[in-house]
């Protein structure tokens, strides 16, 4: 009778063969498939997107290992996480996208590009591990503003970035120019690089009669302001 396993029958070197009634089965190793396992399942690579083949005991004979795509063959883009990038032309801008997708966004007037340095049009791709790479407007630095009888009178005064406040307290005496007496303001850095514009007023002093004087009128004035009289 003759053996129709003898010398592992028609499994080659990758199966073992099984006796059966009928014709003999190959029962494959980790990686081959075929009915005598002569193909190697991870020859050529069947995963997409520089995905690694595995061998498995398996019908297919292989597992992919993905990175940002995902299914049997790696052939399905991995959502990213959402990027809000703040500060654009658009107020904001909301990225959304699969692996190798782009968003594209403009930074708004007094920003620039973190990445490019420029408010030209930047771009931010969807990465392999889930998320878009970093992008940002950054606010551009507003020329620094002195505010005479204050405490941001002397350097460096008031410094910032776009949109950035600064907070002015007027000396005592002084007041905020059109505010009625309030001695604090809030000035803040603009898109065309200046500040805002305030100023410290002197505050009006109570009319003063001086008895006795040669023309007695009253004395008026402002804040270090000087009156002169002379007596009779």
């Amino acid at each position: 009778m003759i053996d129709s396993c003898a010398n592992n029958g028609p499994c080659g070197n990758h199966g073992t063969c099984n006796r059966n009634q009928g014709d003999p089965t190959c029962t494959c190793a980790a990686g081959y498939v075929g009915s005598t396992c002569a193909t190697n399942a991870c020859e050529p690579n069947p995963c997409s997107h520089q995905g690694e083949c595995r061998p498995m005991m398996s019908a297919s004979g292989f597992r992919c290992e993905c990175q940002g795509y995902s299914g049997t063959t790696c052939d399905t883009p991995n959502q990213c996480d959402t990027l809000t990038i703040e500060n654009t032309a658009e107020g904001s801008t909301t990225c959304t996208g699969s692996t190798g997708q782009e968003c594209t966004y403009t930074c708004g007037e007094g920003f620039d590009d973190s990445r490019q340095g420029t408010t030209e049009a930047g771009r931010t791709s969807c990465g392999i591990d889930g998320t878009f790479a970093h992008a940002e407007c950054i606010g551009r630095p507003c020329r620094p503003y002195l505010v005479p009888f204050s405490d941001k009178a002397g350097q460096p005064g008031c410094t910032g970035t776009t949109t950035q406040s600064c907070q002015v307290t007027c000396d005592q005496g002084y007041s905020v120019v059109g505010d009625g007496g309030n001695r604090n303001a809030e000035i803040r850095c603009l898109p065309t690089g200046e500040f805002s514009e305030t100023s410290c007023l002197p505050n009006s002093c109570q009319a003063l009669a001086i008895p006795h004087s040669v023309d007695g009128i009253e004395r008026t004035g402002r804040t270090t302001d000087v009156c002169e009289y002379s007596c009779l």
